[in-house]
């Protein structure tokens, strides 16, 4: 478990929709709105493509299209004094991995993606070269007096994993998603299940826009990024391009805290 602690935090976590950007220099549009020390999460495959769409791409240029987007980015960090949550596919010139980069202005982290979708429909555990090993705790930073924790979509199914996190006494956990299909209610109904047996905060962020997968058919991401506490979803985004900034309620989050205590049995059994 990697624990890293954040110099300062405003309270004000900014989910940040949007499609896949061709442009990077267009993210400062939406980081230059936001106060010093926010934390600003980025869906998955914004950064990149689709990882369907780079199969017959050598995995040495992802790799360095993947370093030149990184230091645009802590560039951006350091500008605007901006903590940054991006997922990223990098790697070398022979295995590419699926990760999160956490840039501050110090200082990148990254957390690698433990489990991965493996549907004969969208094998991505077969694309990449993440190790499906025992589960770790992911990674975990504090910033004033509160834990965040990063964790991908697809993770948040497995109990293993968030239950590290509910021992770890997470206060907000970042996940980046790239949903579609007929799922909204159902993701929905998950992280308000998550936010409130963990009893904490749930930041998702998910993109939209669409992706010609490679059986003609389009692909439609429907955004939807939300904030959950304790099983209420505190605000939420629609299917457009947009930036959702939650202020962090440390009142409502240390109520929730007291009025439930499966965190303390979590901790003690």
């Amino acid at each position: 478990m990697t624990k890293i602690a954040l110099k300062s935090f405003s309270g004000t976590v900014a989910l940040l929709q949007l499609s896949q950007v061709g442009d990077m220099k267009r993210l400062k549009v939406y980081f230059s709105q936001l106060p010093a020390y926010s934390i600003v999460v980025i869906g998955e495959y914004v950064l990149d493509l689709f990882f369907t769409e780079i199969k017959d791409v050598a995995k040495g240029i992802i790799t360095n299209d993947s370093n030149k987007k990184l230091d645009l980015l802590s560039s951006i960090s350091k500008e605007f004094n901006l903590y940054i949550v991006a997922p990223i596919i990098t790697g070398s010139k022979d295995k590419i991995f699926k990760k999160m980069a956490l840039i501050t202005p110090m200082k990148t982290y990254f957390y690698t993606q433990q489990r991965l979708i493996n549907f004969p429909h969208w094998d991505e555990a077969s694309f990449f070269d993440n190790s499906a090993s025992t589960l770790k705790t992911p990674l975990i930073f504090d910033a004033n007096g509160l834990k965040f924790a990063l964790l991908f979509g697809y993770e948040l199914h497995f109990d293993e994993l968030t239950l590290k996190l509910k021992n770890a006494d997470v206060d907000a956990i970042l996940l980046p998603c790239v949903n579609t299909f007929e799922s909204k209610a159902r993701w929905k109904e998950l992280i308000k299940v998550r936010s409130f047996l963990n009893t904490c905060y749930i930041f998702r962020v998910n993109r939209v826009g669409s992706v010609k997968y490679i059986d003609g058919n389009i692909w439609e991401f429907y955004g939807n990024s939300l904030g959950a506490l304790g099983g209420e979803i505190v605000n939420e985004l629609g299917d457009k391009e947009g930036m959702l900034c939650v202020d962090i309620d440390s009142k409502s989050l240390n109520e929730v805290k007291s009025q439930w205590s499966f965190k303390k049995e979590s901790l003690t059994n």
